[in-house]
């Protein structure tokens, strides 16, 4: 999918580490073409600064057993820098049900989403819509949804409390 966005002389920047099981070859000819940048692994901290130049995020994630049961965290990044995303389409990024979120299944519907989410005007509104979507599945959202699933009215901070005081217990009787 990455190699028919760059075929149609896209630019992409590409940041992590190579993965083993990837068509060297191909891999090699992909991050050669000039309109191509590959950061290799980067920390953590500057995440923030390589997504502020991007467009748009792209999740082309293989269609595995994996990913398939798998949680679209990158795409969630992505919608918190406020950039739309073009993803595979898997279960969890259908669940988002995100309409920030364009899906293709195949090389060619993959870069026309690409293009067309390019293509699309970039503004603030937009860009607000996106952080709004993403804030709706931080983790303080999530735990509280958790804690109302599990029948707990107390407040998510007692929750958290409780928590860290089982895992620091569970690390004391660990040692």
């Amino acid at each position: 999918m990455l190699e028919a966005v760059a075929a149609r002389g896209r630019r992409l920047l590409l940041v992590g580490p190579a993965d083993p099981s990837l068509d060297l070859r191909r891999f090699v000819d992909l991050v050669g073409r000039p309109t191509v940048t590959w950061t290799g692994r980067r920390p953590a901290t500057e995440l923030p600064s390589l997504l502020a130049g991007t467009t748009v995020g792209l999740t082309p994630y293989a269609d595995t057993a994996f990913n398939r049961a798998s949680h679209p965290l990158k795409t969630l990044e992505y919608l918190a820098a406020g950039r739309p995303v073009v993803a595979t389409p898997l279960p969890a990024v259908a669940d988002l049900g995100c309409p920030y979120v364009a899906t293709a299944a195949t090389p060619s519907t993959f870069a026309d989403a690409v293009d067309r989410a390019l293509d699309a005007p970039a503004d603030a509104a937009t860009s607000a819509a996106c952080q709004a979507f993403a804030r709706q599945h931080d983790w303080d959202v999530r735990a509280d949804a958790l804690l109302a699933l599990l029948g707990d009215g107390s407040a998510r901070a007692a929750g958290a409390a409780g928590a860290a005081g089982a895992a620091g217990a569970l690390t004391r009787a660990g040692r």
